[in-house]
């Protein structure tokens, strides 16, 4: 008698890109224009939000916001704000 086992290994890489996807939905879920040029990377948990904003309001709730999401443990800013006088 033969049978196969289905194993599910959730490979790093994938565990990663799946934050990444799940943080860049929750960031365009805000519905601030911005937020969809950032670049959002995921290692482990840490993650780190790189691009421009028009305000320091924007930087602070992209950063709360990739908080929230679960499996988010760190975040990493490399955002720049863009202060026009």
């Amino acid at each position: 008698m033969s049978y196969s086992a289905s194993v599910s290994i959730h490979s790093p890489v994938a565990a990663n890109a799946e934050l990444e996807r799940r943080i860049v939905a929750y960031l365009a879920s805000r519905n601030f224009l911005s937020f969809r040029r950032l670049v959002v990377r995921a290692s482990q948990g840490v993650v780190s939000l790189n691009g421009r904003l028009g305000s320091y309001y924007e930087r602070q709730v992209a950063i709360e916001s990739a908080r929230r999401v679960a499996g988010a443990t760190r975040i990493v800013d490399r955002m720049v704000v863009d202060v026009v006088n």
